[in-house]
């Protein structure tokens, strides 16, 4: 009887010590399993959730770094940059996690505005981690914001080189050829990104705008038959009535602008063409009544400007035209300066005085969000410039506008 009692305790004495390890390997494992938690809590978009389970492994020695870049990236996120510098500085920037720690500080003076002490650290983390496609993607944002497009498409071509899959980097790469007037490298950029998701609308009008630069009307025709009824339609019709006036299809060409008007009637390409129908058929009255409103909906076109005053001196009103004449002309120099401000600025990426000169010259040419980018890349520069503080000041509220985003 006594073997049999002593076996028993034996055996609840084995099962409490299996409880015993096992409950200790459980609490052991505690801080990577809170840690995977709150990675999934971001994953899933809900980052509340996510700093809920970072107290843990934030208090182990093994987790407290991964914890910390977690609850940087929380805050960036949020805009809540003082809590990400106090977390990033926590982090040892020499030690294993030292790529992602440059890449968050990146990330955060990205946020702060700071794009030229952004891409500093972005090439930081690449020196450590050169494999990681969205610090190349982040790279590239900070440099188009400085004005350095060849580094942004470098960034962008390493990212289609490591990804060849992604679609919005052969996006991005067209729209910034596109901008810069090299059409052929745009169109093979966007055919790339179409080739690969073909069920974006946005890259095939994109691509339909380049090859009318480029006179491709069959393939203008062809992308705009396949985004059709999923862009904006005033953009589409502009578009494919140009194409028709290329051909010489005048019935076509008049049928695009009606229909087009009929959806977007402040659509200022679809009111000068408008306005042309009139010229052809010799209404000058109601050509300039089309026109007045062309350059209400955008006063900065100078192509609308500068056709209002040649109608004005066919009616004799010519001191109307030598305004509409002038300010056309004013626009186009402008413009003009603007290109070549645009080459200074990418072969000089530490000159804030270009930049401000650029973020003053969009004013003028009534482009106040770009006119904001500039300003700011000025500060990146120089935090100190006063111009580019005033200038940017006096367009409103700090919203972070335009340029790319990975």
């Amino acid at each position: 009887m006594r073997r049999v009692i002593g076996w028993r305790w034996a055996v609840v004495a084995v099962l409490a010590g299996v409880v015993i390890v096992a409950a200790a390997l459980w609490w052991q494992g505690r801080p990577e399993r809170y840690l995977a938690q709150a990675e999934a809590a971001l994953r899933e978009d809900h980052p509340d959730s996510a700093l809920e389970w970072l107290a843990v492994p934030e208090a182990a020695p093994a987790t407290r770094e991964r914890a910390l870049l977690l609850r940087t990236r929380v805050a960036v996120e949020r805009a809540n940059l003082p809590a990400a510098v106090r977390a990033l500085n926590q982090v040892n920037p020499d030690g294993p996690l030292g790529a992602d720690c440059a890449f968050w500080r990146g990330r955060t003076l990205y946020a702060a505005g700071q794009t030229l002490r952004a891409t500093h650290w972005f090439n930081e983390a690449l020196k450590r981690r050169p494999d990681l496609p969205d610090t190349y993607r982040w790279l590239a944002a900070a440099a188009y914001d400085q004005g350095n497009r060849e580094t942004a498409v470098q960034a962008l071509e390493t990212v289609t080189r490591l990804e060849p899959r992604d679609a919005r980097a052969w996006r991005t790469l067209g729209l910034i050829f596109k901008e810069s007037v090299e059409y052929e490298r745009a169109r093979a950029a966007f055919e790339k990104s179409v080739g690969i998701d073909g069920s974006l609308p946005e890259v095939r009008l994109e691509l339909a705008e380049t090859l009318l630069k480029l006179a491709d009307l069959a393939g203008v025709e062809r992308e705009l038959a396949a985004c059709q009824g999923r862009v904006p339609e005033g953009r589409h019709a502009e578009v494919r009535a140009e194409c028709c006036r290329l051909r010489g299809d005048q019935a076509g060409f008049r049928s695009a602008v009606e229909a087009g008007l009929a959806a977007a009637p402040e659509n200022p390409g679809l009111l000068l063409h408008r306005a042309q129908i009139e010229l052809v058929d010799g209404h000058l009255a109601e050509a300039i009544n089309w026109l007045d409103r062309a350059v209400v909906a955008d006063p900065y076109r100078p192509a609308a400007l500068y056709l209002r005053g040649v109608t004005l001196q066919r009616l004799d009103r010519t001191r109307e035209a030598q305004r509409d004449l002038a300010r056309a002309s004013k626009l186009n120099k402008g413009l003009a300066e603007m290109s070549s401000l645009n080459e200074q600025a990418e072969h000089a990426p530490h000159d804030a005085d270009v930049r401000y000169r650029l973020g003053r010259l969009c004013v003028v040419l009534g482009k106040p969000e770009l006119a904001a980018s500039w300003y700011r890349a000025a500060l990146s520069c120089d935090p100190n410039h006063a111009e580019a503080r005033v200038g940017l000041n006096a367009l409103g509220p700090p919203d972070r506008v335009g340029g790319l985003r990975p």
